[in-house]
């Protein structure tokens, strides 16, 4: 679980940056979910999935 701190990183992150980079990378219509981490991860990631698209990389 990540400490409070962590928290509000994705929380903002979510808020101000995702529809940014969204928007950037032609994500719009893409399903974006967190990872969830596993104990001790220091990183965030995402997924992002459509299911009527190809991959992107």
């Amino acid at each position: 679980m990540l400490p409070e701190s962590g928290n509000n990183i994705i929380r903002t992150y979510a808020a101000d940056l995702l529809p940014i980079i969204t928007e950037r990378y032609g994500l719009e219509g893409y399903e974006i979910t967190l990872i969830k981490a596993h104990v001790g991860g220091r990183n965030i990631a995402y997924n992002c999935e459509r299911e009527d698209s190809e991959a992107k990389y």
